[in-house]
């Protein structure tokens, strides 16, 4: 059992979704940038368990994440970032919402 989300974008345990979260938190602190209505925003505070991000995010999230990428240092990690920026932009690409599950 664990978390799974539509378009690939992440199949995995929801301890695996947190740790790298928490990576994704170290990267932002790296890159030192405050962003007001950081697109971010809407993954880091996401439920681990349910709901969906709109399609119409998907683009900027994956977006954002493409920023944040080199400054991962872990292979898992960017492995991680990498399938989840494909499935969004396979999301946005269909107009279809990302849901976890």
């Amino acid at each position: 059992m664990g978390l799974n989300t539509t378009h690939d974008c992440w199949n995995g345990s929801y301890s695996s979704f947190y740790r790298w979260r928490l990576a994704l938190a170290q990267a932002l602190i790296i890159e030192n940038k405050v962003i007001l209505n950081d697109p971010l925003d809407e993954l880091m505070q996401h439920s681990d368990c349910d709901g969906d991000i709109k399609h119409e995010n998907c683009e900027a999230i994956a977006n954002r994440l493409s920023e944040l990428f080199p400054l991962l240092s872990d292979v898992e990690e960017k492995n991680r970032t990498s399938q989840f920026i494909a499935g969004l932009k396979i999301a946005s690409k269909m107009k279809e919402n990302v849901e976890f599950m």
